[in-house]
């Protein structure tokens, strides 16, 4: 409220517009020139959690394929 300069919720109670299409693109276009992007924390998508994704997933196989060695007793320490 206060970044928006209003001094209380009835200053701005009202003004919400109804959704649309258009007004979606237009919010999403603002944060992403105010660098806060488009997603929400937590989803995973085109933009930038390209190599996070990479790791987890090549730990997930490492991990599978030592339980899948200890299993079948392929290892031989």
């Amino acid at each position: 409220m206060k970044e928006k300069g209003y001094t209380s919720v009835d200053e701005f109670r009202g003004k919400l517009k109804p959704w649309s299409k258009e007004g979606a693109a237009i919010s999403r276009n603002a944060r992403k020139k105010a660098g806060g992007g488009g997603k929400k924390s937590g989803d995973s998508g085109k933009g930038g959690g390209g190599d996070f994704d990479k790791i987890i997933i090549a730990l997930l196989v490492a991990l599978l394929a030592a339980l899948l060695a200890e299993k079948y007793d392929i290892v031989s320490l």
